[in-house]
């Protein structure tokens, strides 16, 4: 007789007041397979199962949330009120939750010393047909096998729950509604694919996604409806890199450790070895019990096993990507470089290197194009299964005085692809022909060079890199060349361009 049954009160208390408290921990609970049956207490059951049936009410009329003033009217609906012991009990219950974001945590609990009561059982029965010797020892064998493998896999039967709905039933009720992670574009359990070509910095978009959603702020336009648990597998970067590129984004966006609490988790994955089903299985298993909304793969690449073109081996990891979706009811989104060439001459559905199989299973895409015009803007476009096509839009990288960075939006730029037209364009506008334009400016006297670089740039079409170039090619140029000088003073530092009789006469001035 087993005189210590494994339980945890607190556990199983910290849960269901963690659901009551903030009802966005339901959909959690329900994605980590934790069931009635986990829960020792049959008052923690009762009231387990009415939190699961006022969601359900809630999900069908497509409005509302969980709270206790509901469930308590489901404990009087299916009379375990009092059973439970009543208002007193209930209120204690959610009165005890030290913080919801912990409730991965207590689940895991939870479902351990449940685990550990069914062990146990299986063992009493063990001990007692092996002392039953008019007990057939194979039957007894077999039987305890088949209660381990119930122990150990609960979800045995592997043959898939296929349902059939009548659509008829439809037409009389409104769907659930829409759990949106990004305001019609993005929803929790979705698969999202943010694809550019190298060096356009897919993996730091991806960095200030992650801190927008787990901060609630807008992300770039997109709106964030509320805040979210979000976990990054970042594979390709050493973890000191990495922790400066996180403090360095989230100095530039303000956010500080208040606004972030527990709800951005980072696996520093490089040189773990993590690829294909192995990989993909690995990091659900240690993912769950934090339950987050969120996982950010970073890059695709570096999971999948065999080759990215072979649409067979490319099936395989969109599959696990499907099996996480399922079993975590999180979003997945990873990061995926695009195929040599010019991107913007690809329309997006054909971007992305490998199989074109990608373009054809996700939920959604953010397709990274350099700009036609300047070279540290980047033109976003979104492709979307579920909700209305979206403008393209600009948006700039934007470096900080104190050592920050981040993508802002740029409202001045067109959203005009960089493309193999556009680049020769963009090629022919030779330093020749920037030159008369450059003296045009100078005319009227010298010019702050940032100014003048501005105004060039948008008169000649040329990028900002270019310019810069051309500025240096202009100081050394035989004839009519530009010259430039530097002015400091206490609090002053400015730069002048212009020609070099200009410059000599400002010199004198000094």
């Amino acid at each position: 007789m087993i005189l210590n049954v494994p339980h945890d009160e607190a556990a199983e208390a910290a849960v269901l007041g963690s659901m009551i408290v903030d009802s966005r921990c339901i959909p959690a609970v329900l994605a980590s397979g934790l069931s009635v049956e986990d829960f020792y207490l049959s008052e923690h059951r009762e009231i387990f199962a009415a939190i699961l049936s006022a969601h359900d009410r809630i999900q069908s009329n497509g409005d509302g949330h969980v709270d206790g003033l509901l469930v308590r009217e489901e404990l009087e609906r299916r009379k375990t009120l009092d059973k439970i012991g009543g208002t007193d009990y209930l209120q204690q219950v959610t009165d005890t939750v030290p913080s919801a974001a912990n409730i991965g945590y207590y689940a895991g609990i939870v479902r351990d010393r449940h685990v550990r009561r069914l062990m146990l059982a299986a063992g009493e029965k063990l001990l007692r047909g092996a002392t039953d010797l008019a007990q057939d020892v194979g039957e007894e064998v077999a039987g305890a096998r088949m209660d381990l493998a119930e122990i150990v896999s609960p979800q045995h039967d592997t043959a898939p729950n296929i349902e059939i709905i009548n659509a008829a039933t439809w037409l009389t009720s409104e769907p659930p509604a829409c759990d949106q992670i990004l305001a019609d574009t993005v929803d929790r359990g979705d698969k999202t694919a943010i694809i550019g070509s190298s060096k356009l910095r897919k993996s730091f978009f991806l960095l200030q996604l992650a801190l927008s959603i787990a901060s609630g702020r807008d992300f770039l336009g997109w709106s964030v409806p509320q805040f979210r648990r979000v976990l990054l597998v970042q594979l390709e970067v050493q973890q000191h890199h990495f922790h400066r590129r996180v403090r360095r984004m989230a100095a530039a966006l303000e956010l500080t450790p208040e606004d972030l609490e527990d709800r951005l988790l980072i696996i520093n994955a490089r040189g773990l070895g993590l690829s294909g089903a192995a990989g993909i299985e690995a990091i659900r298993a240690t993912v769950e019990p934090f339950m987050p909304e969120l996982i950010g793969f970073d890059p695709l690449y570096k999971l999948a096993t065999g080759a990215e073109n072979a649409a067979e081996d490319m099936k395989v990891i969109l599959g696990l990507f499907d099996q996480v979706t399922e079993q975590t009811g999180a979003a997945v989104l990873y990061v995926h470089h695009d195929a040599k060439g010019f991107s913007g001459d690809r329309d997006i559905r054909d971007r992305g290197a490998g199989s074109n199989v990608l373009s054809r299973d996700y939920d959604a895409a953010f397709a990274l194009t350099p700009h036609s015009v300047e070279d540290d803007a980047v033109v976003v476009e979104t492709l979307l299964r579920n909700y209305a096509p979206q403008q393209p839009m600009t948006i700039g990288w934007v470096n900080d005085l104190n050592g920050g960075y981040c993508f802002g939006p740029r409202p001045d730029l067109a959203a005009t692809k960089k493309t193999s037209t556009t680049a020769r364009a963009k090629d022919n506008v030779s330093f020749e022909t920037c030159h008369p334009i450059a003296l045009q400016l100078v005319k009227a006297g010298p010019m702050l060079i940032g100014e003048f670089k501005d105004i060039l740039r948008e008169k000649t079409g040329v990028g900002q890199k270019r310019i810069d170039r051309y500025v240096r090619w202009a100081l050394t140029k035989g004839e009519e060349p530009l010259d430039v000088l530097e002015q400091r003073s206490k609090g002053r530092h400015e730069k002048r361009i212009g020609t070099p009789t200009q410059i000599q006469r400002l010199r004198e001035q000094e």
